[in-house]
């Protein structure tokens, strides 16, 4: 059917990135990391160079397209030349090894509007890729009030395979909350996750997933994504069995929202920036090897006492 567009109907299994502190790397580290290279030298040598020409649908090389190789870490597009070739080595932009994806091409040319996805060919023979018009998703992102959210950031990904891909440019809502996600191949699935300071996405965690099909050249929209105003917190204590106050305890709050921050010294802690209403918690010693039970507790408390136990 022309224009169909399927909303929510895949189940993924996702785990929520988290922000954390990076020390400096020590000897034994670089060490590892280098162990790490050689064992997946092999793995990366097996993908070959994407190689091919881009052309529009009256056969003309396309100048100027911007080619990405996905699944991959690759930061910057590369772009054709007046005879549309592009060759992309990628073996170094690490793909995921464990899902063992098929590697495949995202075109876009933002200016003439046009865009397609291919497969890259196993052997390493160039492939010949048609670009058609591009598709456009407009939607909203709302706070609980169903009133827009100026600045929210959008993270937009491409689903093919096994790995979702991140679309790269930085999109964001206007002051009505609305956004636009432009030029992107028709015939594949995208998922759009909306993110906004001071809120969290509780309620609604995974967006929107939808899959696009025989939509060239069309503006399709898709629907709100809310997020939820995040001014509650949780505050207490994390203990040992004897009852002294643990320093240094990683404390952990999910369900409402996540946050996770660290004691005092003494054994003090307080998590901000969470959804109101029912939160779970736990608490991990500094040397991970106490951890308490996972408490059911309400945000807006501040009496919360975590009990860590080392476990036999």
């Amino acid at each position: 059917m022309a224009g169909q567009i399927a909303l929510g109907t895949m189940s993924w299994e996702l785990t929520r990135r988290r922000r954390v502190s990076l020390p400096v790397p020590s000897v034994a580290a670089v060490l590892v990391g280098c162990v790490l290279l050689v064992a997946l030298g092999p793995w990366a040598a097996k993908f070959p160079p994407a190689r091919g020409t881009l052309v529009d649908e009256a056969g003309k090389p396309v100048e100027g397209a911007e080619v990405s190789v996905a699944p991959t870490h690759q930061l910057t597009p590369s772009k054709t030349g007046p005879d549309g070739e592009f060759d992309i080595d990628y073996s170094n932009s690490f793909l995921v090894p464990q899902a063992q994806p098929t590697p495949y091409v995202v075109v876009r040319h933002f200016e003439r509007n046009i865009a397609a996805v291919a497969t890259i060919n196993s052997s390493g023979k160039p492939i010949k890729v048609r670009l058609t018009k591009a598709v456009t998703l407009v939607g909203r992102v709302t706070g609980p009030d169903g009133k827009g959210l100026t600045a929210a950031r959008l993270r937009v990904y491409i689903w093919r395979d096994v790995t979702p891909w991140d679309v790269p440019e930085q999109i964001l809502t206007d002051a009505d909350g609305r956004y636009k996600v432009k030029t992107i191949p028709d015939g594949c699935w995208y998922w759009i996750r909306a993110f906004a300071e001071g809120y969290d996405n509780a309620t609604d965690p995974d967006g929107v997933k939808i899959q696009v099909s025989n939509s060239a050249g069309k503006r399709l929209s898709v629907r709100d994504i809310r997020l939820d105003l995040a001014d509650a917190w949780v505050s207490g204590v994390v203990i040992d069995q004897n009852g002294k106050p643990v320093a240094d305890a990683y404390v952990e709050a999910c369900d409402s929202g996540n946050g996770r921050t660290r004691t005092d010294k003494e054994g003090k802690f307080r998590i901000e920036g969470l959804v109101k209403g029912r939160i779970n918690l736990y608490a991990v010693s500094p040397d991970g090897m106490a951890r308490s039970d996972t408490l059911e507790s309400s945000t807006g408390k501040d009496d919360i006492t975590l009990v860590v136990k080392r476990r036999q």
